[in-house]
């Protein structure tokens, strides 16, 4: 079988986060194209801690996925941080920004989760809600992050 070495956004929620080393291969017998990350460990908390450092407000997809990162349902997240089920709805979808403290509560929700470093919660811009601009290569020892360019 024949792999060929893909480069991609990470998520559909995250499209500015972008990930070299996936793997594109097909299925000799049956013809079915497939993609694969070839070392899934460490990946998904490399772009969870560039989230929760970022120096601007959450956006949508990224409240969505820190939320499903940290394997919460919507209803499960609100009632850990204090908030109607709808409100984390409205976040997620975009209807209404998540307020300061609630990104910072979140932020730290899954910095306790995922045993992350805690992030400056002093040096976000509250003002402001930029995507992460990110791109992650796959090198020798691991997941690495080669680009970062979030918002200053």
């Amino acid at each position: 079988m024949h792999l060929e070495r893909e480069v991609r956004a990470y998520s559909d929620l995250l499209p500015d986060v972008i990930v070299d080393g996936i793997e594109r291969g097909m299925c000799p017998k049956c013809g079915v194209t497939f993609t694969a990350f070839s070392r899934w460990d460490g990946l998904g908390q490399l772009v969870a801690g560039a989230l929760t450092a970022k120096p601007t407000r959450l956006t949508p997809g990224e409240v969505r996925f820190l939320r499903t990162c940290i394997g919460l349902k919507g209803q499960d997240l609100a009632a850990v941080m204090g908030v109607a089920a709808v409100q984390v709805s409205r976040w997620e979808n975009g209807a209404q920004p998540i307020s300061t403290l609630a990104d910072r509560l979140l932020r730290l929700v899954v910095v306790m989760r995922e045993g992350l470093a805690g992030p400056d919660l002093r040096a976000i811009d509250a003002k402001r809600s930029e995507p992460l601009s990110l791109r992650i290569e796959l090198g020798r020892k691991g997941w690495r992050v080669a680009d970062l360019q979030a918002a200053r």
